[in-house]
């Protein structure tokens, strides 16, 4: 059944993955698309409103993708609401589990020259994963697919990127990013929807 399913694949990520929300992009990308669930540009739209909506962001791409193959599977608000508990609670029981049993031995656990080698070696892994979800993310935001089958540059989206990066990091006076995530969706919605005719 695929709610078994999802709800194992979901775990396998939860235990696996260290380093939080993007970490475990790759796997969660690599995951859905592979099974048919998702294709990689819905995977990227559900982690553009996932960035834009209060909450944990590996939480909320999961409700998104529960939601999408529920509804699918099943059908209504029962069935989105049974794929968002299999994908949401799959990938929450790992990490909660294993920080009850931290925080349950944390005095000892981490004064261990086992765990503080580990961590240290861990590090980079992070990194390495969190660089991983960019590339993922950059190549699906910046190569646009054509009608042809061809992908083109998207020299707005990545000017616009310059532009964001600048503004939050650049400036002296650096812009709130909910100020940035706002006027965002608004030039999205002017350049893509009207400029371009989507609307």
């Amino acid at each position: 059944m695929i709610f078994l399913e999802m709800f194992l694949n979901f775990l396998k990520i939860g235990l696996f993955t260290v380093g939080g929300g993007y970490a475990m992009l790759p796997l969660i990308t690599d995951t859905v698309v592979s099974k048919g669930w998702l294709t990689t540009e819905q995977v990227m739209d559900f982690v553009a409103i996932a960035e834009s909506t209060p909450g944990p962001f590996a939480i909320n791409v999961a409700t998104f993708v529960g939601n999408l193959v529920g509804r699918a599977e099943l059908g209504g608000v029962g069935g989105a609401a049974l794929g968002v508990l299999c994908a949401v609670s799959g990938l929450f029981l790992p990490s909660f589990t294993i920080i009850l049993i931290i925080y349950k031995l944390s005095s000892k656990f981490m004064k261990n020259k086992v765990v503080k080698d580990a961590f240290y070696t861990l590090r980079p892994t992070v990194v390495a994963l969190i660089a991983s979800a960019f590339v993922s993310i950059a190549a699906a935001t910046f190569l646009m697919n054509g009608g042809d089958g061809t992908k083109s540059m998207n020299w707005f989206g990545l000017a616009w990127f310059v532009l964001c990066f600048a503004a939050l990091r650049g400036f002296k006076k650096k812009l709130h990013p909910i100020l940035v995530i706002i006027l965002s969706a608004g030039v999205g919605i002017l350049y893509y929807g009207v400029i371009l005719g989507g609307i």
